[in-house]
């Protein structure tokens, strides 16, 4: 769970906040001397959590509009 926070990090952030890029995730994995199982993984789990993530904040960002609006036509 840390090493995902940490990666996190490392997101392209603009109009939207993006994935966590596979390079920064190969680099956290080749620094800690990951073999290239425990490598492969090791990005599956975090592409995962970072996916569930994403889906999440999307969400949460979509209840906030929501309750934004609401208050507007009050």
């Amino acid at each position: 769970m840390g090493a995902f926070w940490e990666l996190s990090t490392e997101r392209a952030i603009g109009f939207s906040v993006g994935q966590i890029p596979v390079s920064k995730i190969e680099e956290y994995g080749e620094r800690r001397g990951y073999d290239p199982i425990t490598l492969n993984i090791f990005k599956q789990m975090i592409r995962t959590m970072d996916a569930a993530y994403l889906t999440w904040l999307t969400n949460e960002r979509e209840k906030k509009a929501k309750t934004k609006n609401r208050k507007r036509k009050r």
